[in-house]
């Protein structure tokens, strides 16, 4: 098995650990990031990324509601909420979990 030496070692990939890597580049150290699953972490890959496709649909429902408010005339809304959960696990696939 090889060695290699590193300054600094990251462990995680999320928000933080991207952040202190370039500058700890920047001061001439070398740096070893170490992420299991998803570079970015759990917000964009399954957190918060993918919840905001449900608050962006609860979003457009009461936007519709409101639409009278601006004259404009809509049927009632109606949520396929199988399909939505659908759309917003195709987030999460997108970034299958490392084997």
């Amino acid at each position: 098995m090889r060695t290699e030496r590193f300054d600094v070692v990251v462990l995680g990939g999320g928000n933080a650990g991207i952040a202190v890597t370039a500058p700890t580049r920047a001061a001439g150290m070398s740096v070893a990031l170490i992420e299991n699953r998803d570079l970015g972490g759990t917000c964009p890959n399954r957190g918060c990324t993918p919840k905001k496709v449900l608050v962006a649909a609860g979003h457009a429902l009461h936007e519709i509601e409101r639409a009278t408010s601006h004259c404009i005339s809509a049927q009632k809304p109606i949520l396929d909420w199988p399909g939505l959960i659908a759309r917003q696990k195709t987030i999460d696939q997108r970034h299958p979990p490392a084997a």
